[in-house]
């Protein structure tokens, strides 16, 4: 099958796509069938013609893409109980939504947590560039700050210790016999019966990956930046202070 067939079948290919996403309860596949398409020199000419409209444009967001953001002193993966990449992101997250909040005049937010599966890519050692940030994080999600009462804070603090250790900021606890244990957030233990702020993205804090009961929180404020540009922004800020990225294992998740 030769590429311009698959170029000019594309928005076909789309459709068909699209199509199959729609609930199993009104569609459901029957048969299928196959058929040649012959192609024309003029179909041709106009994909050609499609694709040098398309260059200029994709020019410029490959460079724009390549534009280095800051230096990494290490390559950055995910891992649980604690990772670097997982520590790095959170704590990007955490020191931005910070400043945000205290530009709307919000309250201080006390601690970060994300996701793993979330983490899309590890960083390397090097040169990061914006590239490197869509791949880590190529989602729309963006930050939202929940304001917990004790008894979810508590039920946040299981689901983490379930998962094995999840990215955060703010938090560090113990995991023993997948339970949460010695909790301390924003450098206290946590006596159990206090509000906390936290920083998630969006999806999280709609209910996804299992997390129902934060589906449940009133009180919550957008932040209106996307995760992957409070990233980006932080990353930015430390090359204008002429810092590199240098992520060390502090110990905020750790499993007995």
């Amino acid at each position: 099958m030769s590429m311009q067939f698959l170029r000019a079948t594309r928005p076909l290919l789309i459709a068909l796509v699209l199509s199959s996403c729609a609930s199993k309860a009104t569609l459901d596949l029957t048969k299928t069938e196959m058929s040649q398409v012959r192609m024309d020199k003029t179909q041709l000419a106009s994909d050609s013609l499609s694709l040098a409209l398309i260059s200029p444009y994709k020019k410029k967001i490959d460079d724009e893409l390549s534009t280095v953001i800051g230096y990494s002193e290490q390559a950055l993966d995910k891992a649980t109980p604690e990772g670097l990449l997982g520590d790095f992101v959170a704590d990007a997250c955490l020191a931005q939504a910070k400043e945000l909040c205290a530009k709307k005049g919000y309250a201080t937010p006390d601690l970060c947590f994300l996701n793993n599966g979330g983490l899309r890519n590890a960083l390397p050692n090097g040169n990061l560039t914006k590239k490197h940030i869509f791949e880590l994080m190529p989602f729309e999600n963006e930050l939202v700050m929940l304001v917990l009462p004790a008894a979810k804070v508590q039920l946040l603090a299981e689901f983490m210790a379930k998962k094995g250790g999840v990215p955060v900021s703010g938090i560090r606890m113990l995991i023993k016999n997948d339970k949460a244990d010695s909790i301390e957030i924003a450098g206290k233990i946590y006596d159990g019966k206090t509000l906390v702020r936290v920083i998630t993205s969006d999806y999280l804090a709609a209910g996804g990956d299992d997390l129902v009961f934060l589906a449940e929180i009133k009180e919550k404020y957008y932040l209106d930046v996307k995760v992957r540009d409070a990233i980006m922004n932080y990353i930015i800020d430390q090359k204008q202070a002429g810092k590199n990225i240098r992520v060390n294992f502090d110990g905020r998740i750790q499993k007995r």
